[in-house]
């Protein structure tokens, strides 16, 4: 059952790490999902909670998306959303925790989670 796609926040939310849980709880719970699993996967992928990160880890030699080998992933934000193999994602939505979070949420829900390395 498709969900409503995620929309990005009107208004900035508090980027603390606890106000940053609390607003993934709520999400995950408002999706049906476990909210234990969810935060752990997010504690993992993003260690600090920091919605402005780009990941740390480096493209192989040879990946499919052709960056030199050593080239910081160019996976974003809260939920480590990697833009290449999500076009229709910008930057932008990607570092909008509220964006993420039902983002990650909806796909989730779609039975998606493997998406996710800490999965």
């Amino acid at each position: 059952m498709p969900t409503e796609a995620p929309k990005l926040a009107s208004k900035a939310p508090s980027t603390t790490n606890s106000s940053l849980r609390t607003l993934a709880r709520e999400i995950a719970r408002e999706h049906g999902l476990n909210e234990e699993e969810f935060l752990r996967v997010l504690d993992c992928e993003n260690r600090g909670w920091d919605p402005s990160i780009q990941s740390y880890h480096r493209y192989k030699e040879g990946n499919r998306w052709g960056f030199p080998a050593g080239t910081r992933e160019k996976s974003y934000g809260l939920v480590m959303i990697h833009l290449p193999d999500h076009p229709s994602v910008t930057y932008e939505q990607a570092t909008d925790p509220v964006y993420a979070l039902n983002w990650m949420a909806d796909k989730w829900v779609q039975g998606r989670q493997a998406m996710w390395s800490c999965y």
